[in-house]
Parts: C-alpha cells; sequence; structure tokens
C-alpha cells in the first residue's frame, strides 16, 4: 500500500517523461518526411541526367520530367537547373540540379512568428540534390 505523500507520482513522472518523449517522436517523424523528399529530389535529378544521355545531350524535356517525378512534395515546384558541358571534347558531361525549399509538415509556425525563435521550426532549409553523368560522345 503507498504512503499518502506518493499518491499521483506515478502520473506526475508521466507527464514529466512525455515532455520530452512528445518532441522527441514529432523530430523523429519530421526527419522522416526531409529524408523522403530529398530522395525525391535526388531520383529526379538522376532520371533527369538518364534523360539527357537517352537523348544525346538534348535537356528540353528535363525539367518537364522532374516536375513530374517531385509532384508529390509540398509546396512550391523545385527549381531544375540543366547544364550539358562539351567544353572538354574528350569528357562532355551532363549535370543535372534540382532545389526546393523545405517546409515542416508537424511544425508549421509562421517564419513571422517570434514566439518560437527556432531556425528548424522556421523552415529555412533548402535542399539540393545535384547528378553529374558523362555522355557518350558520337564516336565512341
Amino acid at each position: 500500500m503507498r504512503e499518502n505523500g506518493e499518491k499521483g507520482s506515478v502520473s506526475v513522472e508521466a507527464a514529466l517523461g512525455m515532455l520530452i518523449l512528445a518532441p522527441l517522436l514529432m523530430m523523429i517523424i519530421e526527419g522522416a518526411y526531409a529524408l523522403n523528399e530529398y530522395s525525391t529530389l535526388l531520383d529526379a535529378s538522376r532520371e533527369g541526367a538518364r534523360m539527357v544521355l537517352r537523348n544525346e545531350g538534348d535537356a528540353s524535356q528535363v525539367e518537364e520530367l522532374v516536375q513530374s517525378l517531385t509532384g508529390d512534395i509540398s509546396g512550391d515546384a523545385p527549381t531544375v537547373n540543366v547544364e550539358v558541358d562539351t567544353l572538354d571534347p574528350g569528357h562532355p558531361t551532363v549535370t543535372v540540379q534540382v532545389e526546393h525549399d523545405y517546409e515542416p509538415h508537424l511544425f508549421s509556425i509562421s517564419k513571422d512568428n517570434d514566439l518560437f525563435d527556432i531556425p528548424l521550426l522556421k523552415g529555412d532549409y533548402t535542399f539540393t540534390a545535384s547528378t553529374v553523368m558523362p555522355l557518350l560522345s558520337a564516336n565512341n
């Protein structure tokens, strides 16, 4: 049997534990969202570079392909930069860079809100995925 001084101590301990565990769980979930978004951007940049390889250096449709592959991420459409470098005739390359401003899912605090001045919560992150692949020259 418990003494009178211990009544409710389990409830207090559980509440204090939840103050630590709940934010930790939310950060893990937010991290998973961020990794998924970066993985989507990286896959889209790779597919864009492969498209340029298949089209023998024609990069005209890469942005449309990347936009269709990244349609399920939140926020604005990503920025796509494609550069076909043929300055070195022996080693031409294609670089596809995809950038996107990450918007937190769980911590959707306004950027103008100064109550929580934590950069992680304000969504000040830009993910950049870049892929460089060699182009095959016509005489190979």
